[in-house]
């Protein structure tokens, strides 16, 4: 129809009913973003947030495609949510290992449930008003707080958003037939469960909405209500097979020792906590400790005010059905979470509140008014207490959404609220820890474990603060307590290993990788993420090279098709990752260490095209920069190679480096600096490579090259090791050394200093490294050598040590201001010849890593041994918090 010729708008757009109801929306934002301002500036939390993301190590790396296959088919954490995983690996992509995109995520997916909740509701019942005043309060609730401000439970907004957005779809499809919604529905439900298992019971719910407010079929129709429940009869399948699988992942979670009927009385208890806490919500806590010993007043009194309220909805159904279903969707959608099943350390969880709470709003916004039909002025005095409640809500959310800030104030603040929270007792111990303040930290784990002396984490964090104060004696019974407990817990291993280590217990071995018969492990070499938990052992088996790759937890192995390799460097450099090269007998080539696909179980080597023919290789050492490149030497000189290109390195007069060279060892300054040392027994040189340019030899004062000859030109010289100074990179390096052997004398271990000047390059000092703990064990004749510099000033060496019975002993020593601590190196009881040798040495802020071979009648073997030191500027990093489970 047209009105003087000009068509009529659409009454949807422009009548004021709609303009109401965009403002009413743009409102409830407004209201959603003030009660949760300031989150962009909230930190990562040390409460399930390195679980799920700053220290998952698939999530860290972003979105990449084997990310996304492990998302599928694995769980992790006691959960199976791809969606969810996916979501933390593209915040990874997008804004790094920073928290404020991912905080700001988890608001607009939050404000996004409340619009579709909104909507949904003004739908369903076409009352506006009461519409936003549901929304609104649900938004603003403070038990909003822990799903919104925690990063962790991104799970809750996006679960549940999908899940409202299916009940949208499922709306259109009861009242129209629509196929197209039908499909749209499954797949948002599909996807919710695919965040979070919690919405296992949506389908119960649309199943409520039915009854009311879609009056699809009323109560007594028992046909109708059948056929509803084989219309959803796929969402039911869906919502068991998600059910199944959130049962079989939790089960190292669940809680087994509890009766039927203290687990029942606490289920009981639970409804009525949850539902004090909605009505008055303070003293929230990030964890309410669990229990099950409640007092018989309180089950009664729960019992009591359940059975009440479950009366109160029969009663008035026929004159208010927004109670009954309201109170039926609050009590049905917590049955997953309300303790029936027990997980965690937790009684009852403000975040399992997210989903079951619209069903009390609903049962207060559109039911109460029915009963209150002969108020006077109803509509004024409801919709002011309704507002009264949203403002009041507001306020208590913006204070509680701003203890979720940081680690150190949100447990703080739970041990204010609650009683015998050893959990909360247990992180701020750990916080107290980190910052040097022990006997606090004591106290409280001490305080712990009186509330819940089988709590094991507890345990463990005593023995390793008893460690920093330097009490090894007091600390080995509580390790041994909390691996009594759960031996599965992340760390205690290696608070146990520091414990017999500091009580001079030898360490035990990681790995030992089994040579063949005529194939005998002749080297080792060892690669290290200090960023992740990777770690990289090579090693040649008859030329052969073998790869195994592990750290915390089962390792795994491959070998590369390949025969005549006779040297091979490995190496994970800042900036440029891990990467390695072989040389074979007439040429050398670089291998392609890749990550084991996530999901996978073997890493994979692939050798790249040969880099160049080099004849009778000696030795090669990688160098810096983001490509790989090597320096090789061989009879014929001194070459870098890069690529299938290769250079020989010219001295001063431009003449070809041409020493029969019997090593060469490198070490990184930089992100992309290599130093190296290339020589024989007599003479050693100094090369440096910048950004992967071909090295150039160092020049010492006065401009001549930088050389290192032994004092005594009649001394034995062991291969040097070198490390590189990562407090000053590219300024300076150290050299250690074994020299002074003669037939009348042992040699002795040196550590030399240099340093570079304006002038170049100078020998601060040479230090002999002497032993005094073992008499019976000569340091001085180190057999393999190695040496790391860690960030914290100190020098890492490993070597091999002669005792007098002749059997080979690993040491291990690091020496810290100017002084030398020892550990020895357990080799493996199978390795009974004394023909090992250490080759390799890795540091990861505590944790020292020694790669050896050994001979045995097998056909050799290839070791990893960890060594842990404590010392007190070195505390390390605290266990976090357990995962929360659901």
């Amino acid at each position: 129809m047209r009105i003087l010729g000009a068509p009529v708008p659409s009454p949807e757009r422009t009548s004021p009913h709609f303009a109401v109801r965009a403002g009413l929306g743009i409102v409830l934002l407004a209201a959603t973003f003030l009660a949760f301002r300031g989150v962009s500036a909230h930190a990562f939390l040390r409460f399930d947030d390195p679980i799920y993301v700053t220290d998952h190590p698939v999530v860290k790396q972003g979105w990449t495609a084997a990310g996304l296959r492990w998302a599928w088919t694995q769980s992790y954490g006691l959960n199976w949510h791809p969606l969810t995983w996916m979501s933390h690996m593209l915040d990874v992509e997008v804004f790094g290992l920073e928290p404020a995109g991912p905080h700001v995520e988890n608001l607009v997916l939050h404000g996004l449930s409340v619009l579709a909740l909104y909507v949904l509701l003004s739908t369903l019942t076409k009352a506006t008003g009461k519409s936003f005043f549901a929304a609104l309060l649900f938004a603003v609730h403070p038990q909003r707080v822990e799903s919104v401000s925690w990063i962790s439970e991104r799970k809750d907004v996006l679960s549940l958003a999908f899940g409202l957005l299916a009940t949208l779809a499922w709306v259109r499809y009861a009242r129209s037939a629509s196929r197209v919604a039908w499909c749209a529905a499954f797949l948002a439900f599909a996807a919710s469960l695919a965040s979070k298992a919690m919405l296992v019971t949506l389908p119960f719910v649309w199943l409520l909405l039915d009854v009311w407010p879609l009056e699809r079929a009323s109560l007594a129709d028992r046909r109708g209500l059948g056929r509803l429940v084989l219309e959803k009869l796929p969402f039911f399948l869906a919502a068991a097979a998600i059910s199944a699988v959130a049962v079989a992942t939790q089960s190292e979670g669940l809680t087994r020792e509890i009766g039927f009927g203290d687990r029942l009385a606490n289920v009981v208890v639970s409804y009525g906590r949850y539902l004090a806490k909605a009505a008055w919500p303070v003293e929230l806590s990030p964890l309410y400790p669990r229990r099950f010993d409640w007092p018989a007043g309180t089950v009664a009194l729960a019992g009591v005010t359940l059975a009440a309220l479950t009366a109160l909805a029969l009663v008035t159904w026929r004159r208010a059905p927004a109670i009954a279903i309201g109170w039926f969707w609050f009590l049905g959608a917590l049955v997953p979470v309300v303790g029936v099943v027990h997980v965690g350390y937790h009684s009852i969880a403000d975040r399992y509140t997210y989903f079951p709470h619209i069903g009390l709003v609903v049962a207060v916004i559109f039911g109460l008014p029915e009963l209150a039909r002969r108020l006077p002025a109803r509509d004024v005095v409801l919709g002011t207490l309704g507002l009264v409640a949203g403002v009041l809500c507001l306020r208590a959310t913006t204070a509680y959404h701003r203890v979720w800030g940081s680690t150190a104030k949100l447990f703080s603040h739970a041990l204010e609220v609650t009683e015998a929270n050893f959990f909360a007792h247990t992180q701020v111990a750990a916080l107290l820890a980190e910052r040097g303040r022990l006997a606090e930290a004591q106290e409280h784990n001490l305080r712990a474990l009186e509330i819940d002396p089988t709590y094991a984490l507890a345990w463990m964090n005593l023995a390793r603060v008893r460690l920093l104060l330097c009490d090894p004696v007091g600390a080995i019974g509580p390790v041994k307590r909390a691996l009594a407990l759960e031996e599965r817990l992340p760390g205690i291993r290696g608070v146990y290993r520091d414990a017999l280590v500091a009580l001079g217990e030898v360490e035990p071995a990681e790995i030992v990788l089994r040579g063949e018969p005529g194939r005998p492990f002749t080297e080792a070499r060892l690669a290290l993420d200090p960023k992740g938990d990777a770690l990289w052992l090579a090693g040649l088996a008859g030329g052969r090279p073998r790869f195994a790759r592990g750290g915390s937890g089962t390792w795994t192995m491959t070998e590369l098709e390949r025969d005549d390799v006779v040297a091979l460097a490995l190496d994970w450099s800042p900036g440029a990752g891990l990467r390695a090269a072989a040389a074979g007998a007439r040429e050398a080539f670089f291998i392609e260490l890749l990550e084991p696909a996530a999901g996978t179980t073997d890493p994979v080597a692939r050798a790249a095209e040969p880099a160049g023919p080099f004849a009778g290789v000696h030795a090669l050492a990688l160098g810096g920069g983001a490509e790989p490149a090597a320096l090789i030497a061989d009879d014929g000189g001194l070459h870098w190679s890069a690529g299938a290109t290769s250079t020989a390195v010219l001295d001063r007069q431009g003449r070809t480096y041409t020493t029969t060279a019997r090593f060469v060892v490198g070490a990184f300054t930089g992100a992309e600096d290599a130093l190296f040392v290339v020589g024989d027994d007599e003479r050693w040189r100094f090369f440096a490579s910048s950004a992967g340019a071909p090295p150039r030899p160092l020049r010492a004062a006065g401009g001549r090259a930088l050389d290192f000859l032994p004092r005594d030109p009649a001394s034995r010289v062991v291969r040097p090791a070198l490390a590189a100074d990562p407090l000053a990179p590219g300024e300076r390096f150290f050299l250690v050394h074994a020299e002074g052997a003669t037939p009348q004398a042992e040699p002795t271990l040196h550590v030399s200093v240099f340093s570079r000047t304006a002038e170049g390059w100078q020998r601060l000092r040479t230090t002999p490294v002497r032993a005094v703990l073992r008499p019976d064990l000569s340091v001085t004749d180190p057999r393999g050598l190695s040496a790391r510099a860690d960030g914290s000033g100190r020098l890492h060496i490993a070597w091999i040590g002669t005792p007098q019975d002749d059997s080979a002993q690993p040491r291990y020593a690091l020496s810290f201001d100017g002084g030398v601590r020892f550990h020895d190196v357990e080799i493996p009881a199978d390795t009974e010849d004394r023909t090992h040798s250490v080759t390799a040495l890795e540091v990861r802020g505590d944790e020292v890593w020694v790669a050896l071979t050994g001979a045995v009648a097998e056909g050799g073997t290839l070791a990893v041994a960890r060594v842990r030191h404590v010392d007190r500027r070195s505390i390390g990093a605290l266990p976090e918090g357990q995962g929360a489970g659901r």
